[in-house]
């Protein structure tokens, strides 16, 4: 029982990364034109 709320609290993390990163995504490659252009 303990290894399976392991589990789901790795999934969770994975999951809040996952959003924070499709999140930030549009930021960061934005920036990454903006720097690579000039």
């Amino acid at each position: 029982y303990a290894s399976g709320l392991g589990v789901s609290g790795d999934l969770s993390l994975l999951a809040a990364l996952l959003d924070l990163s499709l999140f930030f995504a549009p930021f960061a490659t934005t920036a990454a034109l903006k720097i690579s252009l000039e």
